[in-house]
């Protein structure tokens, strides 16, 4: 294969994942967004909780 086939597979699969990725991301906030909404509003009162809600919102 030539180069410019592989970077054209190679776009190819980076848009697929990125539309999968906001694909999920619609689909979860849709579920469960505003159980989201209210677990951040009450874990922003202490900031040692709030942190550990933005590590676990940014692995998840």
């Amino acid at each position: 294969m030539s180069g410019s086939v592989v970077l054209l597979h190679l776009a190819g699969a980076v848009a697929l994942m990125l539309f999968a990725t906001r694909l999920v991301k619609t689909g979860v906030e849709r579920a469960y967004g505003d159980v989201l909404r209210h677990k951040l509003r009450a874990t922003m009162r202490n900031p040692f909780m709030a942190v550990l809600a933005g590590c676990g919102l940014a692995v998840a």
